[in-house]
């Protein structure tokens, strides 16, 4: 193992890292355990909060489903609205539903009666007091003073049955008539039994206990509840007054809070931060135990995964440094699976690439060079030349002055292009220009037997096109594709699809058999203007990549569409517009 041997660098690192993890974990166990312990804890206790709200919530919504079911038994409905007198029948449905769970302790109707309630009970054997003052109990200022559909107070002594002092919690419906107006009430009085068993059940005995706050911050159940009421204990409910769904630690506890979303009530999980971190210690101790160990093992495993892991990058290193002095023959098999291995592969197939693409960017920059200068030097064809200033002279002579100017503007414009050097990044708007003045002459060559349309959102106008790449394709379409024909038309459609530009030529000519399609574009075949459809899609893949070029779909009879496909991309040139006009 050299003195800067890669393998010697590993194991080096490879201990350091071991025991810096080893250390930080201690340190964190002596330092943080209390912490993450402590969160752990809190985040545990926050579910069975929690889990208790949406008990708590359902055990009401269930009270409610009662108080409804009572409410729509005609006898309590005929009762309350004094369209009946029948008290016992009444009785004997809310003994019904008394009867239907045990945490119900009572179950009252009341209806208003000269100013006052008049009060039955499921418990026909006890009388009403008809002096308990109800008129400043939580239920009826809630109902009748404040004018609320439903409440649920908390826990209170419950007087409203002769000899009977019941801590209960009441739910309260209020029944209202056509005018919105409350005539009555259905009171359902609960014990403890069921919130209880809610309540103690979730907490373990030795780290705590939960306990419910109404709305107004008063005690809706405790598992002390009497030693409080009694003074015997004492509870200090102003600690989590301003907490809502959250924690606090004070004197030694962990208050966990839960606002309730449907009633506001609290929920508050009381925490012994000594039973939290009980465990810390031995937690602590087993931990450096394990680093210790881990550190050990580390020691004895560096050495042989140094020694393994450089291997092949050893023979890697070897074969670089064969590559680097000219060989580009050199080829790795390091049989290994993993990134390693695909390092390996990777510098083969580097190796290969790297032999063949210095022939081909060679060969691509003398063939995209070429094709390039040919077209930037293509001239108009002399035939074509000589028989559009045939035709101005003839009509010069016939005294039509506007199509003199009309068709010579139109050539001076052509000529001003083809002889011009653009840039590869021509606009699209000037090669529609071009392919515009290229069809004017020809449209009056041909007598108005040509007609010819060019679709194109101007927002396209700005795109890089391939210069010169339009009027080849025009060209085909008249003299293979109209030529012979009475009357054809030429249109010409530019489209932004899903980021490419597509470009159409469309004529309604002869069009073309599968076999002359199929070799069109492997032909460098040359039109009249010297610059062949095989040119155009090769000027555009050597400009845009073989991804882009040019398309054709013919069918007998029909016409012909050659597509261009090209990146759709701003082109910035600089410099006049070539095909405005000069005076």
């Amino acid at each position: 193992m050299s003195k800067n041997g890669i393998a010697r660098k590993v194991l080096i690192i490879f201990l350091l890292v071991t025991i810096g993890i080893v250390v930080l974990t201690f340190v964190s166990v002596v330092t943080g355990g209390n912490f993450l312990l402590r969160n752990t804890s809190i985040d545990y206790t926050y579910r069975l909060v929690s889990q208790v709200d949406s008990t708590v919530i359902n055990y009401q919504e269930n009270m409610k489903n009662i108080a409804e079911a009572i409410l729509n038994e005609s006898t309590i409905d005929e009762y309350i609205m004094h369209k009946s007198d029948n008290e016992e029948q009444s009785i004997q449905t809310l003994r019904f539903a008394a009867s239907t769970r045990d945490d119900i302790t009572n179950i009252f109707a009341m209806r208003f009666y000269d100013n006052t309630f008049d009060i039955i009970c499921n418990n026909s054997l006890k009388n009403i007091n008809k002096f308990s003052n109800y008129e400043n109990s939580t239920w009826y200022k809630a109902l009748i003073t404040d004018g609320n559909d439903t409440v649920i107070t908390s826990s209170y002594v419950q007087n409203l049955v002769e000899d009977q002092y019941n801590w209960v919690i009441s739910l309260g419906v209020a029944v209202k008539d056509e005018h919105n107006v409350t005539v009555g009430i259905i009171l359902i009085d609960l014990n403890y039994s069921s919130i209880k068993d809610i309540c103690d059940n979730v907490m373990p005995e030795n780290q705590g206990y939960i306990y419910l706050l109404s709305e107004s911050e008063k005690i809706v159940y405790h598992p002390t509840q009497q030693l409080i009421f009694n003074n015997v204990r004492e509870e200090d409910t102003s600690i989590v007054q301003d907490i809502n769904n959250d924690y606090i630690r004070e004197g030694g506890k962990i208050y966990v809070v839960l606002n309730s979303h449907q009633n506001n009530w609290k929920t508050v999980a009381v925490l012994d931060e000594n039973a939290v971190y009980r465990n810390t210690t031995t937690n602590t101790i087993i931990f450096a135990s394990i680093g210790l160990l881990a550190i050990l093992l580390s020691f004895i495993i560096s050495f042989k995964f140094s020694d393994w892991f450089t291997k092949p990058l050893r023979e890697l290193s070897f074969n670089m440094k064969r590559v680097e002095k000219g060989n580009l023959k050199v080829r790795v098999d390091l049989n290994s699976k993993d990134e390693i291995g695909d390092l390996g592969e990777s510098f083969n197939v580097m190796t290969e690439r790297l032999e063949k693409s210095l022939n081909l960017i060679l060969k691509e920059q003398e063939e995209k060079r070429t094709s390039e200068l040919n077209a930037l030097r293509a001239q108009i064809n002399p035939h074509f030349l000589y028989n559009t200033l045939d035709s101005i002279i003839w009509m010069a002579e016939c005294n039509q002055t506007d199509e003199v100017v009309d068709m010579t503007s139109a050539l001076s414009k052509m000529l001003r292009a083809s002889i011009s050097r653009q840039p590869s990044g021509a606009t699209l708007k000037l090669e529609l220009q071009n392919v515009e003045n290229y069809l004017k002459i020809q449209k009056v060559r041909y007598s108005n037997k040509l007609d010819y349309e060019i679709n194109v959102n101007e927002n396209l106008y700005n795109k890089k096109a391939v210069h010169l790449g339009l009027q080849p394709l025009v060209e085909n379409a008249i003299y293979h594709g109209l030529r012979n024909n009475n009357f054809g038309k030429i249109t010409i459609n530019a489209f932004e699809d899903g980021g490419l530009l597509k470009i159409q030529v469309i004529d309604d000519g002869a069009g073309m058999d599968r076999e002359i399609l199929s070799n069109l574009l492997k032909i460098d075949k040359k039109n009249d203007s010297g610059i062949g459809i095989y040119n155009v899609d090769r000027r555009i893949k050597l400009l845009f990549g073989e991804d882009y070029g040019l398309s054709i779909d013919s069918e007998e009879s029909v016409g012909t569409t050659a597509t261009i496909t090209i990146p759709c991309v701003d082109a910035f040139e600089e410099g006049d517009d070539l095909y405005e006009n000069k005076h």
